[in-house]
């Protein structure tokens, strides 16, 4: 709306929050100067609403509170500084809102407010004036607002007025009367209790079992405050279930599935607090115990070396213990014997979170970070080692990302699943712990930094966008992505027409992936080369047990030093020559290329 150019005698100008005039085209509020002000009897009163501007130098100047922008038609009215709100996490202006309601035909007048459901949530209302239908009236308007941003619309059939003739905003209705639950279908049993739960999160609004709770306005946080509401009926549903049954028939009937089901049992048992955390301390302890034998068989193999007043074990037994225990091989074989022994029948359900299983569970996840699992992502043996720990992999399955120790998952023959997927398949829901089974279908394509949850089932040839969070069940060969995942299109579309030919050399690339970690380790070994070789030239004691400590601190100071910067060099060296195979295109995991790609990464992470 224009509101024009200034009268004679009066001045205008638009400025931003700090008082500074804003450019042409820009909004900020209307201030108004000039002869034409008026004068309070009281000075303190008048100094006080008419202060000075003085970025413009004006001694008295009223701030109107009107958000204005200027063109050269004139003053364009946009809406009221005390008209913005912030809602969901966003800033808006009631004044636009209303603009796009009196914009829909037939609406004759509109006013916007916040007012609250009997959730308190927070929600937008817009009142209107005409001859018109309040869902397509809310259809129209939501097409021009950011998502979950569109009013409630409620007819009335004239706006309540103020005696200065502008809306009593106070008078609007609220809460409603006679507000319908249902838009013309008689909802009956559980979903007309849930319609009811729906509508005091949401607002009075018409439900129907397709009624999508996310188009009505839903959002994390006020799905999280209606979970906290069913659970006092239905107390297994999870989060989780607002997503996937996102319509409120579907919703009705996976509580009624649930039913007195709801109440899981297991054989999981809470344990006391005390005895837990005895159970997690010696957990700490193990977890220690085996971090360190490295470092111990390390100190070991340098009292062989140096006889002086350091103990001695046989070299066989060094080296056996450094292949069970530190060894990437023999850090799996661990892996896979305590997941064995400590989970032998997993299955899904919800279970107390201070219970043996929940311990149980927290410690295989730590030795799996001990065991660094993930290393073995990216590689030729990744569906090999998975099968080990426990997963269900199908063969030529791709796996840039390992399942955890106490992941229950099911891959497909053909499946690719990228780098940093969780494929956990539980989480801590309050008091409790919640696992679930992950299916992921035959040739299905899992994106990078993909979050599955809790019984997320992935159909055959479907593809997931990096960066999504999925729950429920995708269809086979549908392309989803978002947070929440919702369809995006058909799977495959910017897939290559053929896939890349067999590398010729697969055999030597697969020996490559095995040599590589040997490679990581005499990369340290000769970081440590210049050190103790300048130590020997300059005739340096060797370290022992009853040596100076004066001198240990020296040498161990001086050996650091070099280490460090030798240990660059070699990374700097190395990542140049094996950067040179990496070159743009569609390529097979199983040559040069994907050798490359994973080595660096892992080195990287490694150093």
């Amino acid at each position: 709306m224009t509101i024009g150019w200034p009268l004679n005698g009066w001045v205008l100008a638009v400025v931003d929050e700090a008082g500074e005039p804003v450019p042409l085209g820009e909004t900020g509020e209307l201030i108004i100067g000039g002869a034409g002000l008026g004068r309070y009897l009281d000075p303190l009163l008048d100094a006080e609403r008419y202060a000075a501007l003085p970025s413009l130098g004006w001694e008295r100047a009223y701030r109107s509170g009107d958000l204005v922008r200027e063109t050269v038609h004139g003053f364009d009215f946009v809406g009221r500084r005390d008209q913005q709100v912030k809602l969901a996490g966003r800033r808006l202006e009631l004044g636009e809102v209303e603009a796009r309601l009196r914009a829909v035909k037939g609406v004759r007048a509109a006013a916007v407010v916040v007012q609250s459901t009997a959730a308190a949530n927070k929600i937008l209302v817009g009142y209107v004036v005409g001859d018109v239908n309040p869902d397509h009236v809310r259809a129209q308007v939501a097409e021009q607002l950011p998502d979950g941003l569109e009013p409630l619309v409620v007819v009335l059939e004239a706006m309540p007025m103020a005696v200065s003739g502008k809306v009593n905003r106070a008078a609007l209705p609220w809460p409603l009367e006679n507000a319908s639950s249902s838009g013309g279908q008689s909802l009956t049993g559980t979903a007309a209790w849930l319609a009811e739960r729906w509508v005091e999160q949401l607002g009075p609004m018409p439900m129907t079992d397709d009624t999508d709770f996310f188009a009505c306005g839903g959002s994390s946080v006020v799905a999280a405050k209606l979970i906290s509401a069913l659970r006092e009926h239905f107390p297994s549903i999870a989060v989780a279930d607002v997503y996937e049954y996102r319509r409120l028939g579907a919703l009705a009937a996976r509580l009624d599935q649930l039913g007195e089901a709801s109440h899981v049992q297991s054989t999981a048992v809470s344990t006391p607090s005390r005895a837990l955390g005895a159970m997690q301390l010696v957990g700490v302890l193990v977890l220690t115990a085996l971090a360190s034998t490295q470092w111990v068989i390390a100190a070991l193999g340098y009292g062989n070396i140096e006889s002086d007043g350091l103990p001695h074990v046989g070299w066989g037994w060094l080296i056996g213990a450094w292949l069970a225990l530190s060894s990437s091989f023999g850090r799996v074989a661990v892996a896979a014997l305590a997941r064995r022994i400590l989970l032998p029948r997993l299955r899904p359900g919800r279970y107390p979170r201070n219970s043996w299983l929940a311990c149980r569970v927290w410690f295989l996840e730590r030795l799996g970070e001990y065991c660094h699992l993930d290393r073995l992502a990216g590689t030729p043996a990744a569906d090999r080692y998975a099968r080990m720990i426990g997963a269900q992999v199908g063969a030529r399955a791709r796996l840039a990302s390992m399942p955890t120790l106490t992941s229950l998952v099911h891959i497909g023959p053909g499946a690719t699943v990228e780098s940093q997927v969780d494929l956990r398949g539980w989480w801590i829901d309050g008091q409790e712990l919640v696992i679930g089974e992950v299916h992921i279908g035959a040739d299905a394509s899992i994106g990078a930094r993909t979050l599955l949850a809790p019984g997320t089932s992935i159909g055959e040839g479907a593809e997931i966008e990096p960066g999504s969070v999925i729950s429920g069940t995708i269809p086979a060969g549908e392309h989803w992505g978002g947070s929440p995942a919702r369809y995006l299109s058909q799977a495959g579309a910017d897939w290559p027409a053929q896939a890349p030919s067999p590398s010729p050399h697969a055999g030597f690339w697969k020996l490559m992936f095995a040599l590589s970690f040997t490679w990581e380790g005499l990369l340290a070994l000769l970081a440590l080369v210049p050190g103790v070789g300048l130590l020997v030239l300059l005739g340096a004691p060797a370290p022992t047990l009853d040596g100076s400590l004066a001198v240990l601190i020296g040498e161990a100071a001086v050996i650091a030093v070099l280490f460090t910067v030798t240990l660059a060099l070699l990374l700097a060296l190395t990542l140049r020559l094996v950067w040179k195979l990496v070159r743009p295109g569609w390529h097979g995991d199983d040559g040069g290329l994907g050798w490359a790609l994973w080595f660096s990464g892992d080195l990287l992470e490694s150093a």
